[in-house]
């Protein structure tokens, strides 16, 4: 196996890659969608250490067929959200409490 990169103009990029994909030969990997989604896992294990939690280690899951990494980016991006709410609640809640105190 090897690694290499493509560089291949945005006009023809579609059709040079459903070309190559039909040999099935080549497997592709978009590193800035990877990035972004191990950034969110670190952001999710800084939230779950700030909350001093614990994780337990689980086996290593081998993915079913019908995984899809789109369908992880997915879920990675809502349960971001989600968090992001909460925090922005919690913060909300921590100025109101403070100003309500300082007023009183």
């Amino acid at each position: 196996m090897s690694l290499v990169q493509f560089i291949i103009p945005v006009e023809s990029a579609h059709k040079a890659i459903s070309y190559i994909g039909e040999f099935a030969l080549v497997q592709f990997r978009d590193v800035k969608r990877c990035g972004e989604m191990s950034r969110k896992l670190r952001y999710f294990t800084d939230q779950i250490s700030k909350a001093g939690l614990t994780c337990s280690a689980l086996p290593a899951l081998q993915p079913k067929p019908e995984d899809d990494l789109e369908d992880l980016e997915v879920q990675l991006g809502e349960h971001e959200a989600e968090l992001l709410e909460m925090n922005s609640k919690v913060r909300n809640y921590g100025k109101l409490t403070m100003s309500y105190w300082n007023l009183s």
